[in-house]
């Protein structure tokens, strides 16, 4: 797997009475057993049983695009298998309590943040970063997601395109809930580029919500290759403009 890649795991559960519920996580292949080693017997504790794993890898050399990689993942997703709700989970966050629920049961139409409260060592305190953060672990019905039109497509390398989903729900008048259980633990990961162009992109973000992201992915990026193993899904994402390839 490139070091462009190795950016998002799908997780595909299914529960009693065909609940299906999704786990999207953003992913360095470092980390990748260490979360697995983590989550798998915690989402077990928590009686999800049947469950499928889905890679998704960016192909294309250049700068990583983590909207881009969710928004194509959750187009073949709603093509192929129509979850009830969606976790978008990144790689270096650990659920440490197992009273958080990773289900759909007790979804309303309000998003959770599931990550509110983080420690970065294992000895420190948690914190909430920033209350108007919605990034880490995000649970949210595939319906919010496309009123929301997913995330943002323009924000290359580190940084920004959390804090435009963020703006997304504001203007939409969406509550983002946050449940009192969600502690989790930062394990370290490879530093990143910094967006530099992440403020710029911010301060219109709202004017363009509508045109860029679910409704423009299918014209900038599609699934090149799908792999399927007993319980992973692999597949590969390529950009198919010309800016982002030369990004």
């Amino acid at each position: 797997m490139s070091n462009y890649g190795k950016q998002l795991i799908h997780v595909q559960c299914m529960k009693m009475k065909q609940l299906q519920l999704s786990f999207h996580i953003v992913i360095v292949k470092k980390n990748l057993k260490t979360l697995l080693y983590n989550l798998l017997p915690f989402l077990q504790r928590q009686k999800i049983f049947h469950y499928k794993i889905f890679i998704i890898e960016q192909q294309t050399l250049g700068a990583f695009n983590k909207g881009r990689l969710y928004n194509i993942a959750f187009y073949h997703l709603m093509k192929t298998y129509k979850p009830t709700c969606v976790i978008f989970h990144d790689v270096d966050l650990i659920p440490e309590n197992d009273q958080n629920l990773y289900s759909c049961l007790t979804l309303t139409d309000h998003p959770l943040h599931m990550s509110a409260n983080v420690r970065f060592q294992i000895d420190g305190s948690y914190t909430t970063i920033y209350p108007f953060l919605v990034g880490g672990v995000l649970t949210i019905r595939p319906e919010t997601f496309i009123l929301l039109n997913g995330y943002s497509n323009k924000y290359f390398n580190w940084g920004g395109e959390d804090d435009d989903m963020g703006l997304r729900f504001l203007s939409k008048d969406i509550c983002v809930q946050r449940p009192t259980t969600g502690y989790y633990y930062a394990g370290s990961h490879s530093s990143q580029t910094r967006n530099k162009n992440r403020f710029k992109l911010l301060f219109d973000a709202a004017l363009r919500q509508d045109i860029d992201g679910l409704s423009n992915i299918a014209q900038l990026s599609r699934i090149t290759s799908t792999y399927e193993y007993p319980l992973v899904t692999w597949l590969t994402g390529k950009w198919i403009d010309t800016y982002s390839s030369m990004s």
